[in-house]
């Protein structure tokens, strides 16, 4: 049974909690109309993040149904880990009997299919739930292999399959496997299936072979800005210089399409004690570490997604579009004296009443257990999560990342997103040490970044430190009331662990929200000091 013990949220954000509360229906009045090439362009467009919009994004997973009572703190319920073979019903469609991985009913469009395991065929029903409108092998599918979805549509990164082609539908959407239930000894099939649902009413174009066949040049223009974002980078050019504690400012009304940073010292020290301040219209909304804003922490590693990068001579850039009424002020504050040289992109005002969000939560040294639940960000109000960069300090071998995302929208009292394991949230999948970028999610740094395969294996090290990044960039989490984003702390020994996190999201900027002031002068405890094995007063869990 589902249980609002300890999750009534309206102890943070005064939310209406019932016995056993449904998702929100997506009601309002009808969107314009949607077709395939519109949302084939939003593929690699971050402009529909920064504004309202009738719309919901849910996901489908495998996670362990024994996951049913929070109040229930234990390895066979709250905390239970058989993420895999785990699926929402069976049909039988032309004699076949099929697995439901997920089943939509309303307009929307499937936006991403994840799984650390294919296997058999997989098949996508749109509208008609007779033929199936794309049925193929499911490795095939979500690796790259099939002509149809080449990369970066689809492609493997840290063992992790992903799928990421929009697929939309107008009346219903099923998605089947043919294998993958979870067998008496042995693994399932792990997999996320994530969706936008329109509101009631609202015109969508389905997606068809024909239609995508048609749809060429703009599947190769989204290719080429998924491959080259800084295509994204456009608007007029405005340089500016900071000092520590000498505020930029701008003029609106404007939206910042680019921020580039190149501070004179980019060590790891100065890119975590640096707080990089943006205030829009009087209110400041991104407060973080300098160096970790832009995707990594703590210091810098060259990569390049399709929001942030970092270049080895110190370049720092963002891609988030920013916009703002009156002024946007940019400081950075620091224990040192530190000079910056920018850059920025400036464009043509986005007709918004939310404003762009970036906020820095520091867990500090901590215990690996007992397994629990660790709150990422707690927001009121309305507004959309477009990102999470996570960080580990890991003091022991054992692996660190069998925990569950669990995201509650608009006052939910079971999360409508609920994930199968940390590293499968981030896109790769089976403990993988491999560092890799990819349009919208990165495994940055890791404690072995060589290495390519199944990680989790007692002879292979995960002491050290992570840091991975997802970006919602074609499923932003929308919300009307507030959203609640936990996420398990599942580590599998003893040990001392350093967690922290930057989350962001557009959002009213008067709403409340859960996070701390940061002030600068952050350090980082050395991984030869995270503490290995029980302490005397520590217990197995039951």
């Amino acid at each position: 049974m589902r249980s609002t013990n300890g999750l009534c949220l309206a102890l943070l954000f005064a939310f209406a909690c019932g016995d056993d509360t449904p998702p929100p229906s997506v009601t309002g009045p009808p969107e314009p109309p949607v077709s395939y090439v519109s949302l084939l362009r939003e593929v690699a467009s971050l402009d529909e993040l920064a504004a309202p919009r009738g719309e919901r994004t849910w996901q489908s997973s495998s996670f362990d149904p024994a996951s049913d009572d929070p109040s229930e703190l234990t390895l066979t319920s709250w905390f239970a880990n058989a993420d895999h073979g785990n699926f929402h019903g069976t049909v039988r469609v032309a004699g076949r009997r099929e697995l439901v991985m997920a089943h939509v009913e309303g307009p929307g469009v499937l936006t991403r299919i994840w799984s650390a395991n294919p296997m058999g065929t997989l098949r996508i029903y749109v509208d008609d739930l007779d033929v199936p409108a794309i049925e193929a092998s499911m490795e095939a599918l979500l690796s790259g292999e099939d002509p149809r979805f080449p990369e970066p549509f689809a492609y493997v990164a840290g063992e992790g399959y992903t799928f990421l082609a929009p697929v939309p539908f107008s009346e219903r959407l099923r998605v089947t496997a043919d294998e993958g239930e979870r067998p008496a000894s042995g693994v399932g099939l792990y997999f996320h299936v994530g969706y936008r649902v329109f509101t009631a009413g609202t015109e969508v174009e389905p997606w068809s072979e024909a239609l995508h066949a048609a749809s060429a040049d703009v599947r190769e223009e989204v290719r080429q800005r998924l491959e080259d974002p800084r295509r994204l980078e456009t608007g007029r050019r405005e340089p500016f210089a900071l000092r520590a504690g000498e505020p930029f400012t701008l003029e609106g009304p404007a939206t910042i399409r680019a921020l580039t940073l190149r501070p004179e010292r980019y060590d790891e020290a100065t890119l975590r004690a640096a707080v990089l301040s943006i205030a829009f219209d009087g209110v400041e909304t991104v407060r973080a570490p300098l160096g970790d804003f832009f995707g990594h922490g703590p210091g810098l590693v060259p990569f390049q997604t399709l929001v942030t990068e970092m270049d080895d001579d110190g370049t720092l850039v963002t891609r988030f579009p920013m916009p703002f009424a009156r002024e946007a002020t940019i400081t950075v504050e620091s224990p040192t004296p530190l000079s910056i040289e920018g850059e920025l992109r400036v464009d043509a005002p986005i007709e918004t009443p939310w404003r762009f969000f970036a906020r820095w939560r520091d867990e500090g040294l901590g215990r690996s257990q007992p397994r629990r639940d660790l709150r990422i960000a707690g927001i009121a109000g309305e507004g959309a999560f477009v990102g999470l960069v996570y960080q580990i300090g890991n003091g022991e071998h054992s692996w660190w990342g069998e925990g569950d995302e669990k995201i509650y929208i608009d006052g939910e009292t079971f999360p409508s997103w609920f994930g199968t394991g940390t590293e499968d949230y981030f896109g790769y999948a089976f403990c993988s040490l491999e560092a890799f970028a990819r349009p919208t999610h990165a495994q940055t740094s890791s404690a072995s970044p060589d290495r390519v395969g199944n990680a989790c294996r007692p002879d292979v090290s995960h002491r050290g430190r992570v840091s991975n990044v997802r970006w919602h960039a074609f499923d932003p989490i929308r919300f009307s009331r507030g959203l609640v984003f936990d996420l398990e702390l599942w580590h599998w020994w003893f040990a001392d662990v350093s967690i922290r996190t930057l989350s962001y999201w557009y959002g009213d900027p008067s709403a409340a929200n859960d996070f701390e002031e940061l002030a600068p002068g952050s350090e980082l405890e050395s991984v030869e000091s995270l503490r290995t094995g029980m302490l005397p007063d520590e217990r197995f869990e039951p």
